[in-house]
């Protein structure tokens, strides 16, 4: 096509399409485990795919785009107001976006770099945050006769099911300070809670922590510190 100016004349080339789902708003939409195909030229009119996703409360997210070595893409997080939120910009390969956020409605918009194109994988994975606390004997702090089986419990909130829970126990030494012991692993039950009896091998001072290990749509999370002195009585 030739078009005229004051200046001369221009030549270039247009191309037209009908525009497909994921060319416009409301996009594809892209729920929480889910993996989407693509494919984009950066050589076409088959520049950018727009997808939305909701978050119905404040979670750890996960944004995997995979694309040829030579591909090269933005990958681009917007509000629902199309306010940018932050951007991948000018990766190769692919990139991954990880953020917290708030609950509400997103868009997620992949381009395709000048002259460049082919085929890309894109995956949405929503973690809920916990939290997790510590008792021992359903206390923070409590003590216990030697030889005494004691009752290590990690609550995880929001409860629910699943997953582990990894407890750190460490003895205190007054010139060391505390010390590592071990390590105690459970599983969370249906009330989010993790418990484990153990007997203290020793008189002394003692403390323990836990660690939820997380799962595919829950984040880990970390305790405080629950404090057990086993002795005789004074």
């Amino acid at each position: 096509m030739v078009t005229r100016s004051g200046s001369g004349e221009l030549q270039y080339h247009l191309d037209v399409a009908p525009a497909g789902r994921d060319d416009t708003a409301p996009g594809m939409p892209l729920r929480n485990l889910e993996q989407r195909r693509g494919f984009l030229s950066g050589g076409s009119v088959d520049v950018v795919d727009l997808y939305r996703f909701q978050v119905r409360g404040r979670s750890d997210i996960v944004l995997a785009l995979a694309a040829g070595k030579r591909m090269q893409t933005d990958l681009t997080l917007l509000d629902d107001r199309g306010d940018g939120i932050r951007c991948a910009c000018r990766t190769r390969g692919g990139a991954r976006m990880r953020l917290q956020l708030k609950r509400g409605r997103y868009f997620l918009v992949v381009r395709s770099g000048a002259n460049t194109s082919g085929r890309y994988r894109l995956r949405l994975i929503i973690r809920q945050i916990t939290k997790t606390g510590i008792s021992i004997d359903n206390r923070r702090r409590t003590f216990a006769t030697p030889a005494r089986a004691v009752v290590l419990a990690a609550r995880v909130s929001p409860a629910r099911s699943g997953g582990r829970v990894r407890l750190e126990i460490e003895r205190f030494d007054p010139f060391e300070g505390s010390v590592f012991s071990r390590y105690l692993t459970a599983v969370v039950g249906s009330a989010g809670v993790a418990r484990v009896v153990w007997i203290p091998p020793s008189v002394g001072r003692w403390r323990a922590s836990a660690r939820f290990l997380g799962t595919i749509t829950r984040s880990a999370s970390r305790s405080g510190t629950a404090f057990l002195l086993v002795g005789e009585p004074l």
